[in-house]
């Protein structure tokens, strides 16, 4: 079974990061409370000057400050049963190189490797690897879409309806929405039949694998 996984906010979660680079820059009510996507929300509510503020903060928290994002809770368990069942795994990510704005010229895709080889994901001795011949980041969604049906993925797990609702994306492949927002829907369907829904990597674990250990 060959598994295909999106980075951004499946493996790597930026909430807590997006949360604080927006307070940083005074761009939150002391009040708030809330993720990536409730920020992302009151920004572009802003008009103009607030796709700027959302643009600039997706340049921070993907490059310089990259190093502060989360390992999501049970990715590393759900990688440990790959290797250990067999399953070879890609990462798939739309994922420019270099950010429309930002304070500087980082590497995108090179900040997420290393962010991956500091939570020890290629590390041999924890059994929890993975290939970097076996990850690609891709400049659009329908090149990612492309990617995907190139690696002849059987299962693909992102955090994006989007991804999965574009005419492109391969019928015959299983599509997983991680949507830790939504507990109630875990493990049902969407009504277009598209998607399976799960709001954790627990979850995700047991329903590809077969358990949650």
């Amino acid at each position: 079974m060959r598994i295909g996984i999106d980075f951004d906010n499946t493996m790597a979660g930026y909430d807590r990061l997006f949360d604080r680079l927006a307070r940083e820059k005074g761009l939150l009510d002391e009040a708030f409370h809330g993720g990536k996507r409730a920020i992302r929300d009151i920004l572009r509510q802003r008009g103009e000057q607030g796709e700027r503020d959302w643009q600039c903060l997706q340049a921070l928290a993907y490059g310089p400050r990259m190093d502060e994002a989360e390992l999501i809770e049970g990715v590393s368990p759900f990688l440990a049963g790959c290797r250990r069942q067999g399953h070879p795994v890609f990462i798939i990510s739309h994922k420019t190189r270099h950010a429309r704005l930002g304070p500087d010229g980082t590497d995108l895709r090179q900040a997420a490797l290393n962010w991956m080889a500091a939570k020890k994901l290629f590390e041999e001795k924890d059994q929890i690897v993975l290939d970097r011949k076996r990850i690609f980041f891709e400049d659009s969604r329908r090149a990612k879409i492309a990617c995907i049906r190139r690696l002849k993925c059987d299962i693909f797990i992102d955090d994006l309806e989007e991804v999965f609702n574009d005419p492109t994306f391969p019928s015959e492949i299983e599509a997983i929405l991680y949507l830790p927002a939504r507990p109630d829907l875990n493990e049902v369907a969407a009504a277009t039949g598209s998607y399976r829904i799960f709001s954790n990597w627990t979850d995700i674990q047991s329903h590809v694998l077969g358990t949650g250990k």
